[in-house]
């Protein structure tokens, strides 16, 4: 099983994989965070910093998409549920923007043994025509070599008797 996520969907496959785990008493397969929101790490909602990040993020022309965006996920932002710590294969894939206000450190945090590929776009540049396709190879690297490390500890275990 791989739960991915994009934006605010990074946060949702999290609490999945976090389910997951609760329920079948291992992680999934992988966790794919495509420039994953993060929790507020400051109790405090500050709706006017979010809109004008949103706004250097989306552009001017956005505003109304952000604001309705920004209202209906308001409750997340200011009463997060955090799960425990997510240790199994994660690769979390950061624009620039997302780093500089502080997403690799929250999210490597959360995710102990997460790996991060910087990408060098806007976010919701992230998943255009031109983006998708590095997007894919990198997620396609990556699940090519959690397979190989899956098999070879498969090959291991059966040549020990496990």
């Amino acid at each position: 099983m791989i739960f991915r996520g994009y934006s605010l969907g990074g946060l949702i496959a999290y609490e999945m994989s976090s389910l997951w785990r609760d329920r079948y008493g291992e992680n999934p397969a992988s966790l794919l965070l495509l420039d994953a929101a993060t929790y507020a790490t400051n109790p405090v909602h500050d709706s006017k910093k979010e809109t004008n990040y949103a706004l250097k993020l989306f552009g001017e022309s956005q505003k109304q998409m952000i604001l309705d965006h920004l209202n209906k996920i308001a409750p997340l932002a200011r009463e997060p549920v955090q799960p425990l710590e997510y240790h199994g294969d994660c690769l979390c894939i950061l624009i620039p923007e997302s780093t500089k206000v502080g997403a690799t450190d929250w999210w490597t945090a959360h995710c102990p043994g997460m790996k991060t590929q910087p990408v060098d776009c806007r976010h919701h540049d992230l998943l255009n025509d031109t983006m998708i396709r590095l997007v894919g190879r990198i997620v396609n690297e990556h699940c090519i070599q959690m397979l190989r490390e899956r098999e070879l500890l498969r090959l291991w275990m059966k040549r020990m008797g496990k």
